[in-house]
């Protein structure tokens, strides 16, 4: 994450130094300035591939969870679980290597919703949302096209599972949520462990 960070710093002032030179050295009184060439931005990371069918769902579902735990919310896991549900289902009939670990994931987090009408508490929502990362994590990495776009952290702090996955290079803890936001690391090579 600092590396990209400072990438993109490097290239705002080096675009800046190079317009400030031409303003100020590049032209002599009585002259008419002369035309740059336009700097090609760096191409930014590709978007993440969503691909069609059950699987897209997972991964479509998953962020959105895990975009709510990130704001401390777990408003969204019902709606969520309903749409996951089915799309597991498929995947197992489809014999996906990973259908078994994805159900484990949605059991648990299902297991995690009050019984009685209770408040979610977000804490056991936390924990079980790692065995659905342990098992979404487990799908991209088996896939090289689903990596692209996509960012793999680790939170040292978590309990249980303590890796996920984003759709943006910038941290949103969704283990830690408001309390530690951006607290962990990223991880450049795409595996389960952790």
């Amino acid at each position: 994450m600092r590396f990209v960070v400072a990438a993109l710093t490097a290239l705002v002032l080096s675009s800046s130094c190079a317009k400030a030179e031409g303003q100020n050295h590049g032209t002599h009184p009585g002259t008419a300035p002369t035309a740059t060439t336009p700097t090609t931005p760096t191409p930014s990371t590709p978007p993440a591939v969503v691909p069609p069918g059950p699987l897209g769902v997972v991964l479509t579902e998953f962020e959105a969870i895990r975009a709510d735990l990130a704001k401390d919310s777990a408003a969204g896991l019902a709606q969520s679980l309903e749409r996951l549900k089915p799309a597991v289902e498929a995947l197992t009939a489809a014999k996906h290597p990973q259908a078994q670990a994805l159900a484990t994931g949605i059991a648990a987090l299902t297991a995690s919703l009050p019984k009685d009408g209770a408040a979610i508490e977000v804490k056991a929502v936390r924990v079980a949302y790692g065995e659905l990362a342990r098992a979404v994590v487990a799908v991209i990495a088996a896939d090289p096209a689903l990596q692209a776009g996509r960012f793999l952290y680790e939170c040292p702090m978590a309990r249980g599972y303590k890796r996920w996955v984003e759709l943006k290079p910038r941290m949103e803890n969704p283990y830690m949520g408001s309390r530690m936001l951006e607290c962990g690391s990223a991880i450049v090579a795409w595996g389960v462990e952790g």
